[in-house]
């Protein structure tokens, strides 16, 4: 997990709170995971909807995933964190 520029492992039965506002992202290693995730409040379902829906089209462009993450109030800041392997 990358959350306000650090890097924090995640082992099986980690639980992160990520508070408003902090830049926050996650990549998926080399042992196959799961992960659940609490929203308070639940506005992000509207984001992850939008974000599915366009990424089913062959055309979506980076400008577009933008532009949904900004209707939402949020921010991409990248690029995700690199590979550890």
């Amino acid at each position: 997990m990358h959350l306000g520029g650090e890097e924090v492992p995640c082992p099986a039965g980690s639980f992160i709170f990520i508070p408003v506002g902090v830049p926050h992202g996650f990549r998926v290693g080399d042992v196959p995971s799961r992960k659940l995730n609490f929203y308070f409040p639940a506005s992000m379902t509207g984001y992850f909807d939008d974000l599915a829906s366009a990424l089913g089209r062959t055309d979506v462009t980076e400008d577009d995933l933008a532009r949904i993450a900004q209707t939402h109030a949020m921010e991409i800041v990248g690029p995700p964190s690199a590979s550890t392997t």
